[in-house]
């Protein structure tokens, strides 16, 4: 199913032919789809959902930069969402930086057991625990025509 939807998003072009989601549930009033006609197919919602979840990503990355005076050079990702290649180049086109992706989306149980090497003894620190695991990155780099995907 994921795959499925996958496809059909892929299949729409970057802007998603104007239909948009506002995903700022609890505080925007105009908050939910915009911009739906007869011819808006599911490709068209998730393509839209996973654009309109970026434009809010984006918002609140430029707020923290503002805040934490620094400029991001570059965003990573963990967890399931990281998986989702369409997504990841998505955010690389419109935050225009390069999305770093952890291949072993799997984070928060790759950590568990380091503290628990680190809990039983097997390494003195959680940083020596943590020092004995190779993470491998894949990246996802700006491009000028987001609807030319290559390789997602």
């Amino acid at each position: 199913r994921a795959f499925y939807a996958f496809a059909l998003a892929r299949a729409i072009p970057a802007g998603a032919e104007g239909v948009r989601m506002q995903c700022d549930l609890l505080a925007c009033q105009n908050a939910g789809w915009q911009g739906v006609t007869l011819n808006t197919t599911r490709g068209h919602f998730y393509r839209a959902a996973l654009e309109g979840l970026t434009a809010q990503l984006q918002r609140n990355l430029r707020t923290l930069e503002k805040i934490g005076h620094f400029n991001a050079t570059e965003l990573l990702l963990v967890g399931g969402g990281s998986r989702n290649a369409l997504w990841n180049q998505i955010k690389a086109n419109q935050l225009d930086i390069p999305i770093k992706v952890l291949d072993d989306a799997e984070t928060t149980v790759a950590g568990a057991a380091m503290f628990g090497w680190y809990g039983v003894g097997e390494f003195s620190s959680p940083e020596q625990a943590r020092a004995q695991v190779n993470y491998q990155y894949r990246y996802f780099w700006p491009q000028t025509e987001p609807e030319i995907i290559e390789g997602v």
